[in-house]
């Protein structure tokens, strides 16, 4: 009675269980994550014939049950499965399948699959959290090896992790077996019963078992890697080296292609002078011919009328030879005109002296031309020497005697005059030699005023002789003829600078007098200083552009910002002024802008009157050519005007707090403003052509005015 009791009570109990809404419970424990619990109901479910589709589809789904791999930071990683004792589910299995139908072998294979199938699940899921931790372990890894080296007290500070302290735990176990620690083996074993120390799997990591501890502590220092922040400080260094030698080297790529530009441009000028002296070269070689074939023939015709002479009386000798010896010196004196026109010429019209002066000059030059001419008949009438001594001296005496007799007469002085003379009658050395050898010891023997007279020898010299280190001699005495040279000695020198530039070109000038000039641009004496700067304005009509340009137009500029002497500045500009009527490049118009402001704007009174009457006009003709009158130059001064203006206004206002220190500054402006207007006004006539030149009528005037001359 008792029995059948139980049994109704427990088939309410079932009878209750059949109300339940199982797919919501289903759906409750899935959602939870509560998987084996929700695999025992669906097991129990299926037995008792309540099969629930929900749990049916889920658990035939193999992707319900693949662990994300990616998990939240602030998430644990779980190690082991929290799975709980099904006893009281296979008792219940067993009270129903007592009362079952079916058989108990049929039962218990039944129970033998569900388990089977809950271990296979287990199994899956172990992996699926193992291989969840091994990633979570890569990830955190070089996280951990990227830490600044001011965090490694807060890592030693950490928690340690479940799987590190299993691993751990077990290479500390293997250290102390191998090394007979085995009582401490045992304790750590005791310690750790959770943790099976002979297996490496049940760490819980996918990775193969590392080396022991001896040899990690040995490696350790061998794979320690860099920090992060010395590493991105020694990137950042060498990233700003980087662009810093990138920088240079764009620098020098630019200042390389500036050179090339600069040798390329040489190079044209270098082929025009080749082309230049190619020409001159075939020229002179045509001259040489012709000079060569005319001595030829005179030297013909004078062993004729030599063979053909016979005894004549002394008188009649000398004139004969005296006409000889013009005849002969024609050769050279035609030669030398030829090429040295422009020289005579420019020191013909240079120097003008006084009529007491040039009547000197004159008795001096016609005493000279006369030993010239002996020294030419002694020249031309070497090969009739003998013959003259047979016709003079008739007595035959002893030549021991004779020489005896004129050792006794003469007195010889071994010096640098017997010794050149004697030379002049052993060779036949040119004059241009001769006076080049000479003239370095006559140059100091004159006097300061009259050294002058020198020039045309010097210059004659320097032009026409060979070799050129001699010739950088006679230049080196033409520029330093005179010490501290003044306004008419200076006229001289340049002078004779200019007759030498028309004579041999600009190859030469520019190769050979130009040095010298440099040379002297730092002299101690301002006069020296001086005779550079207006020497570079007149050199500039025999140099071309180019030169002009560059080279003498940066020899003014530096010495107008260098020099402290007023004079030699207020030179500068004058010549600045003559290359600025030379210069083409539409380049440098800007610079003479700026260089006339400066100019106008200089503390010395002669600099800034050099400025408006000379330098000033130059600059307006070269806007006028450029058509740049009105909108650069002028607008340029009325800009200037302006900027000044302003500054007197506003230190005009500001005068009443300290008058004392603001004088000088008033008087700087008020000087600039009255200067600006001078320059201005200076301005109008260039402004009134400029502005005809613009008149619509100009045309018709243009044309009026070639029919009348064509008239």
């Amino acid at each position: 009675m008792a029995e059948e009791q139980a049994i109704s009570d427990e088939a309410a109990g079932y009878r209750h269980l059949l109300d339940i809404n199982w797919t919501e419970v289903a759906d409750n424990l899935i959602k939870s994550r509560l998987l084996l619990t929700a695999l025992e109901l669906h097991t129990e479910l299926l037995e008792n014939g309540r099969e629930v589709p929900f749990l049916r589809d889920f658990f035939s789904n193999p992707g319900n049950f693949e662990v994300e791999s990616v998990r939240a930071p602030s998430s644990p990683i779980l190690f082991h499965l929290g799975r709980t004792s099904s006893n009281l589910t296979l008792d219940s299995i067993d009270d129903f399948t007592r009362y079952s139908d079916d058989g108990l072998g049929e039962k218990g294979d039944d129970r033998i699959a569900v388990l089977q199938f809950e271990l296979r699940k287990a199994h899956d899921t172990i992996k699926s959290l193992r291989g969840s931790l091994t990633v979570a372990t890569e990830q955190e890894g070089p996280q951990n090896t990227q830490k600044d080296a001011s965090e490694t007290s807060s890592l030693n500070e950490e928690t340690i992790k479940p799987h590190e302290k299993r691993a751990l735990n077990f290479l500390v176990n293997e250290y102390l077996l191998q090394n007979g620690y085995r009582l401490t083996s045992v304790t750590l074993s005791d310690e750790n019963e959770d943790q099976d120390f002979d297996d490496w799997d049940d760490v819980g990591l996918n990775i193969a078992q590392p080396p022991n501890l001896l040899r990690l502590y040995r490696d350790y220092d061998k794979h320690a890697m860099p920090m992060a922040a010395s590493t991105l400080a020694k990137t950042e260094e060498e990233n700003a080296k980087l662009e810093e030698t990138c920088k240079k080297l764009n620098e020098q790529l630019e200042q390389l292609r500036k050179e090339n530009e600069r040798n390329e441009q040489n190079q044209r000028i270098i082929e025009e002078q080749m082309s230049n002296l190619t020409d001159e070269k075939s020229n002179l070689v045509t001259q040489i011919t012709t000079l060569t074939d005319e001595l030829a023939q005179s030297k013909q015709r004078l062993l004729t009328n030599n063979s053909e002479q016979t005894i004549i009386p002394a008188p009649e000798l000398a004139e004969d030879s005296s006409s000889s010896s013009q005849t002969t010196s024609s050769i050279p004196d035609n030669k030398s005109n030829d090429s040295g026109v422009g020289l005579s010429d420019s020191l013909q019209n240079g120097p003008r002296l006084s009529d007491t002066e040039g009547n000197s000059v004159e008795d001096e030059r016609n005493e000279e031309e006369t030993p010239q001419v002996s020294i030419s008949d002694t020249d031309t009438s070497a090969p009739i020497s003998k013959t003259e001594n047979d016709h003079l001296c008739q007595r035959k005496l002893c030549p021991t005697f004779k020489q005896a007799l004129l050792n006794i007469a003469q007195v010889q002085h071994d010096s640098r005059v017997s010794n050149e003379v004697a030379r002049l009658a052993k060779t036949e050395e040119s004059a241009v030699l001769v006076l080049s050898r000479c003239l370095p010891h006559i140059v100091p023997n004159v006097l300061l005023n009259k050294r002058e007279e020198l020039l045309p020898l010097i210059l004659c010299t320097a032009i026409h002789h060979p070799e050129e280190k001699e010739r950088d001699k006679l230049l080196h005495s033409l520029v330093n003829l005179i010490k501290r040279p003044d306004a008419e000695q200076r006229r001289m020198i340049i002078t004779g600078c200019s007759a030498f530039a028309h004579v041999v070109g600009h190859m030469r000038t520019e190769a050979e007098l130009l040095p010298q000039l440099w040379e002297q641009i730092n002299h101690k004496y301002p006069e020296r200083r001086q005779l550079v700067a207006e020497a570079c304005g007149t050199l500039a009509q025999y140099l071309p552009t180019e030169i002009v340009s560059s080279l003498l137009l940066s020899m003014l500029k530096q010495m107008f910002a260098e020099d402290r002497n007023d004079s030699v500045r207020a030179t500068v500009i004058k010549s600045l002024a003559l290359v600025m009527t030379i210069v083409e490049s539409p380049s440098k118009y800007k610079e003479a802008e700026q260089l006339l402001v400066q100019a106008l704007c200089d503390n010395s009174e002669e600099v800034r009157e050099a400025t408006l009457n000379v330098l000033l006009p130059a600059v307006l003709a070269w806007a006028h050519e450029l058509d740049k009158l009105q909108s650069d130059l002028l607008e340029f001064i009325l800009q200037q005007l302006e900027l000044t203006l302003s500054d007197f206004i506003h230190i005009e206002k500001s005068k009443a707090d300290d008058e004392t220190e603001l004088e000088s500054t008033m008087t700087i402006i008020s000087s600039r403003l009255l200067l600006y207007v001078r320059a201005l006004t200076n301005s109008v006539a260039a402004l009134m052509a400029d502005v005809l030149n613009r008149a619509p009528f100009q045309e018709e005037c243009d044309a009026l005015e070639r029919e009348t001359t064509l008239s």
